[in-house]
C-alpha cells in the first residue's frame, strides 16, 4: 500500500522589514517503503550505499524505485565528503563536502526508467554525459562522525 511523502523546505529572512523568505513543498505520492539508518563514518573512505537492479540486499538499493534520498550529517563540529560514484573503483562522480548539520538532498528522476544520475566529465568521458549512482561513499574528517540516510522508495517502479 503506497502512502505520500511529504518535504517541506522553509526559509526564514528578514532585512531591515523585508521577507525573504520562501516555503517550497514537494509530495511522492507512491512510497512503499523507507530505508533509514543512522551510521557512523570514520576518517577512511568507505562505501554507505550500494545501487543495483532488482536489489535485495540491506546497504544495496533498487536504482529504480527511489524516490527521495537525503543524507544529514550529525556532528556538531567536523564535515563529511560524499561521494557518488559510478563505481567505488573508477574516476567518474563528484564530491559533495557535507559540513556539520547539514544535509544533502539527492537529485532523482521524475520518470521510473531513470536511476538516480550525475553528469561525468573525465578521463572516462570525452565530454559530459549522464552515469548512473552505482556507490555513495562517505569520509569524515577529522574525527569519526554520525551520519542519518533516508531512502524513500516506490518498490512497484
Amino acid at each position: 500500500m503506497a502512502t505520500t511523502l511529504k518535504v517541506t523546505l522553509s526559509e526564514e529572512c528578514t532585512i531591515e522589514g523585508v521577507n525573504y523568505g520562501g516555503t517550497r513543498t514537494k509530495s511522492y505520492n507512491t512510497i512503499t517503503s523507507v530505508y533509514k539508518h543512522i551510521i557512523s563514518v570514520s576518517t577512511t573512505s568507505g562505501t554507505i550505499l550500494n545501487f543495483a537492479d532488482a536489489a535485495s540486499d540491506v546497504g544495496t538499493l533498487d536504482r529504480d524505485s527511489i524516490e527521495y534520498l537525503r543524507i544529514t550529517n550529525l556532528d556538531t563540529t567536523n564535515f563529511v565528503i560524499l561521494g557518488f560514484e559510478k563505481e567505488a573503483s573508477t574516476a567518474s562522480g563528484y564530491w559533495v563536502k557535507l559540513d556539520a548539520g547539514k544535509s544533502y538532498i539527492m537529485a532523482t528522476p521524475d520518470t521510473t526508467t531513470e536511476h538516480p544520475q550525475f553528469a561525468a566529465h573525465d578521463s572516462a568521458h570525452a565530454v559530459p554525459s549522464f552515469v548512473n549512482t552505482e556507490v555513495i561513499t562517505a569520509d569524515a574528517d577529522t574525527a569519526a562522525c554520525n551520519i542519518e540516510i533516508f531512502v524513500a522508495m516506490n518498490a512497484t517502479t
